[in-house]
């Protein structure tokens, strides 16, 4: 596998959510510390953090923050646009052949 997709909180913490959590215990914490180093202040919605895979059987991680869903502004359907368009361009270069993806749904 190439690449594992997985929603994460802003502020790139791992220890917050399901799948965060667990990518984080599997993938050892350099995945965590790599989160801090190259993104000292996060990502904002839409945005994709790439990470190595750590221990995992993947060669990155691509941790992206969404807003909880809103039906009626729209927002959130603008952020996930930008969010998915950023995993395709990934998707569509050499280094990135296939995607796993891990949804986690976040609780504010």
């Amino acid at each position: 596998m190439d690449v594992i997709v997985n929603t994460a909180s802003a502020d790139l913490n791992l220890s917050h959510g399901a799948v965060s959590a667990s990518i984080l215990k599997i993938g050892g914490d350099s995945i965590q510390q790599e989160c801090q180093l190259k993104y000292p202040k996060g990502i904002n919605p839409g945005e994709v953090a790439v990470t190595s895979g750590g221990r995992l059987a993947c060669k990155i991680v691509c941790h992206g923050a969404l807003p909880k869903w809103d039906k009626e502004s729209g927002e959130s359907k603008k952020v996930g646009s930008k969010f998915n368009l950023t995993l395709f361009i990934c998707s569509t270069s050499d280094f990135c052949k296939m995607f796993n993806f891990l949804i986690s749904f976040l609780h504010a």
